[in-house]
């Protein structure tokens, strides 16, 4: 899929595909088919749709967490819908961030702060460092904003050298939540403007500390 930039003239057609099997990387013996492979031809129209703008919801504070702390806030952020239609979220990722290892944290959760329930834990990092949850069937309504909060488990600690755990919710230019508009059901591609995607802040895991001291009676 693509966005259709804001100004693309209306009349004219784009279609997407594959080219030839070279442009196909896998660890498979041969790539076959028949080449190119193409899908419809899609229809610019001019209309007026929905605009969503995402942002982080306030300033994520360092909680400086221990190894083995649960629910620990890694980013807040927010969903601002426009006046034009109501939207619905989709789906939503993020890339693990920071120093720590994949291992380090677990039980990553998504959670509604505008609902006050939670959407869905993925239990660990994918082989591609993202955590994703689907059909959400969130509903923004014209001009409303919705609050949410990405929360997960410290399981390692830092050594010698602090470890961090921060996410990301923009891959490059492109913001990982997929909108849907519900009055006219085209994909609205987010506006994240300034955001990085990113807490401001990372979340510090403490070192853990061990003190041996000489008995009296010795």
């Amino acid at each position: 899929r693509a966005a259709v930039l804001d100004g693309a003239s209306a009349g004219k057609t784009i279609k997407l595909g594959i080219a030839a099997a070279t442009d196909i990387v896998s660890d498979a013996t041969s790539v076959t088919g028949s080449f190119p492979v193409v899908g419809n031809a899609m229809s610019i129209v001019t209309l007026t749709i929905g605009h969503v703008d995402i942002s982080e919801d306030g300033t994520t504070v360092d909680s400086k967490p221990e190894a083995g702390d649960s629910n620990v806030t890694v980013l807040n952020w927010k969903a601002e819908n426009g006046s034009t239609e109501p939207v619905t979220v989709e789906t939503v990722t993020v890339k693990r961030a920071g120093t720590a290892d994949a291992s380090d944290t677990a039980n990553i959760e998504l959670y509604d702060v505008t609902a006050g329930k939670t959407l869905g834990t993925v239990a660990n990092w994918s082989g591609d460092d993202k955590a994703t949850w689907s059909n959400l069937n969130v509903v923004i309504g014209k001009g409303e904003t919705h609050r949410f909060k990405i929360m997960l488990d410290i399981i390692g600690g830092s050594e010698s050298t602090a470890k961090t755990v921060n996410v990301d919710l923009v891959d490059g230019s492109d913001c990982l939540v997929a909108i849907k508009g519900n009055t006219y059901g085209f994909y609205i591609d987010p506006d994240e403007g300034s955001f990085t995607g990113k807490g401001t802040n990372v979340q510090t895991i403490q070192s853990g500390s061990l003190v041996i001291t000489k008995s009296a009676s010795t």
